[in-house]
């Protein structure tokens, strides 16, 4: 996701002069050929993502187009008050990305795993959140939300994987990516890195028709998406990086609620240790990898 995001600023950038990208000292080769081609419109603020919030804030209100770029456990995080006081309630456009969400810096421990960050944000409804799932989603995220007059925040897990798609469309839209048959009544709905992750679930799941989406749209979830799964399915399973709380799976929750629609959140379970190890091995303590997935969802088919 990494590339489609180096892209999609470039772009975006070339197509406006206003676009100035700001970063909390992390980023460093990732923008080295944004830093080339557009030398001045690349700040690194330092350790002070506050102050971060608080430029792009005066960029935005004085006609220019900010990024600004971090890790999710410090944008949003650390600044939540920052953005809902001086971006969010006056609805002032300024894009968000939040790197390495969920549990991308999975050594790193606690506090740089992210799995409230969706949770956090989505309690401003002034922002559109985003959560690409693959380097062409991410592209199209990008200069989507500097089409924007209002906030958004774009969510970045890890890079790579097996889902290389995008909406035909080039907006951040829910795309079908496989069914088994033409009419099924199941539906695994997911976002960001689990979208690659879930699909690994096809031929653990093979006895089961199944329909897998990538929905990017977080808030709001895409209306005509939402009464697609009530017309179509009677069970969704809804996959994140993230907490139960405050997430994908909490919205559609909501918005299905009396439907007849069960709705079933696989999301990180929180494991009884305080041990840190790679990506892969955290995806497994939390229920996310996709045996797990494959098994959580089984026990309810």
């Amino acid at each position: 996701m990494r590339t489609g995001f180096q892209q999609g600023i470039i772009e975006a950038a070339r197509l406006d002069t206003n676009v100035h990208l700001l970063t909390g000292d992390h980023g460093y080769s990732l923008f080295d050929t944004f830093s080339t081609t557009f030398p001045n419109r690349l700040h690194n603020v330092g350790v002070a993502e506050a102050n971060m919030v608080g430029i792009a804030a005066g960029f935005a209100r004085n006609g220019l187009r900010p990024l600004i770029y971090g890790l999710a456990a410090f944008v949003p995080n650390r600044v939540f008050e920052f953005i809902k006081l001086q971006i969010a309630l006056d609805e002032i456009p300024v894009v968000i990305v939040g790197d390495g969400a969920g549990l991308v810096y999975s050594t790193l421990g606690d506090s740089h795993q992210t799995l409230e960050d969706l949770a956090i944000i989505g309690t401003l409804p002034q922002v559109i959140t985003l959560s690409p799932g693959s380097d062409r989603e991410m592209k199209d995220a990008i200069l989507w939300a500097f089409s924007q007059n209002s906030p958004v925040y774009v969510r970045m897990g890890k890079s790579g994987g097996g889902y290389t798609g995008a909406h035909e469309s080039a907006l951040p839209q829910p795309t079908l990516l496989w069914s088994r048959k033409e009419k099924s009544e199941v539906a695994i709905v997911t976002h960001g890195s689990m979208v690659s992750e879930t699909l690994k679930t096809k031929h653990l799941l093979a006895e089961h028709d199944v329909d897998y989406w990538s929905c990017p749209s977080i808030f709001p979830v895409n209306s005509d998406f939402l009464n697609q799964l009530r017309q179509t399915y009677k069970k969704v399973f809804v996959v994140e990086e993230h907490q139960v709380r405050g997430g994908l799976a909490s919205e559609v929750l909501m918005e299905l609620r009396g439907s007849g629609v069960a709705v079933h959140p696989i999301c990180a379970i929180k494991p009884s240790h305080k041990l840190v190890g790679n990506y892969e091995w955290n995806l497994e303590q939390h229920g996310l990898s996709s045996q797990r997935i494959a098994e959580r969802i089984a026990a309810v088919l």
